[in-house]
């Protein structure tokens, strides 16, 4: 009896399904759930149709869940050690892949649920996790991503934008997104013993006097361990005393940049103008209190300052270099130092 099989019915299908064998190929299985499956049989000579068979269920499972979680949960510092476990609940006998980002790259693979490293900069990322195995079913579904950061350099900024007098306080903030830690604060020089030692990433200085003026960075420690950050980027405390003012750029300049250097009077700007020095020695380049660079180079680098002209006998003295007197009342240091191979950092604020 020649018979041909039609109507194929199930969810599973968008529609029915005509075949001219006895047996049903599903090359792609549907979504987990229950699927009953009927068919009828018809003479390829006729409309003669069989009676319907009986429902015959179909039940697809789905593939076994992967949990990936790492601990510790926070930031980490460099050198900590950072534990990633992949979880999956269902059968045994699993090999453990681990993945980072969106790279099919293998990162590591293990008999072991667990997946140790030493925290580096370059660890960090999404990581994510996969089992496989010899039997059905031969591969877990991954797991959901879970980020790792590592924390190696705080940003280090100061709660006022402006020039800072004598009596007056400053708040440093060493911004950085691990908690637990000890932080130290540097001046001048990082190969210097700290300044100060804070449980919390601020440090406060006031009522503030000349000599606080200066560099300072920030370094994080984990407490009671060697896990450290580097050192900060550096920041300028600029503190004064008297009414002049240099003004210069606050963005870093690039070599070839121009630079403008002004020193006017607190109070007075446009009637007062004073001298421009540089590394104590008075600079010859100036037109009313302004000097301007037309090209950075790496000679100008230095330590700049303003001064109130003393005397109405300047201009017969321009081409003498005489150091600047301690006793009179100069600005606050502009410093123009090399930030990177080319880049030049002033830090004076306007």
């Amino acid at each position: 009896m020649e018979m041909m099989y039609k109507d194929v019915t199930g969810p599973v299908f968008a529609e029915s399904i005509e075949l001219e064998e006895s047996t049903l190929i599903i090359k792609e299985l549907p979504f987990p759930g229950h699927t009953p499956i009927t068919c009828v049989g018809q003479r390829k000579t006729s409309d003669m149709l069989s009676y319907r068979s009986k429902g015959v269920d179909l039940i697809v499972k789905g593939l076994p869940r992967a949990y990936l979680t790492v601990e510790p949960r926070s930031c980490v510092l460099p050198g900590e050690t950072v534990t990633f476990k992949c979880d999956i609940k269902s059968d045994s006998g699993w090999t453990y892949k681990w993945y980072k980002d969106w790279s099919p790259n293998l990162v590591f693979e293990s008999k072991e649920d667990t997946f140790i490293i030493t925290a580096a900069e370059s660890d960090k990322g999404l990581y994510w996790c996969q089992g496989e195995r010899q039997n059905r079913p031969i591969s877990s579904d991954t797991s959901r991503y879970v980020r790792l950061d590592v924390e190696v350099k705080p940003k280090l900024t100061q709660n006022k934008d402006y020039r800072l007098l004598k009596g007056e306080s400053v708040t440093l903030i060493c911004e950085l997104g691990v908690s637990g830690l000890v932080f130290y604060w540097y001046k001048d020089t990082q190969a210097s013993a700290p300044v100060a030692q804070t449980d919390v990433s601020s440090y406060s200085i006031g009522p503030l006097q000349l000599s606080h003026g200066g560099q300072y960075w920030c370094r994080a420690q984990r407490n009671q361990t060697v896990y450290h950050t580097q050192y900060s980027n550096g920041i300028w405390v600029n503190v004064t005393g008297g009414n002049m003012i240099l003004e210069a750029p606050v963005h870093p300049l690039s070599e070839g940049d121009p630079l403008t250097l002004r020193c006017i009077h607190r109070n007075r700007p446009l009637s007062i103008r004073g001298d421009i020095y540089k590394d104590g020695l008075p600079l010859n380049q100036m037109v009313d209190g302004e000097m301007t660079i037309h090209s950075v180079m790496k000679d100008h680098e230095g330590r700049y300052h303003g001064q109130q002209q003393q005397d109405t006998n300047r201009s017969s003295n321009q081409g003498q270099t005489q150091p600047t007197d301690t006793n009179q009342d100069p600005s606050e240091y502009a410093p123009l130092q090399r930030g990177t191979s080319h880049v030049y950092e002033t830090i004076i604020r306007p």
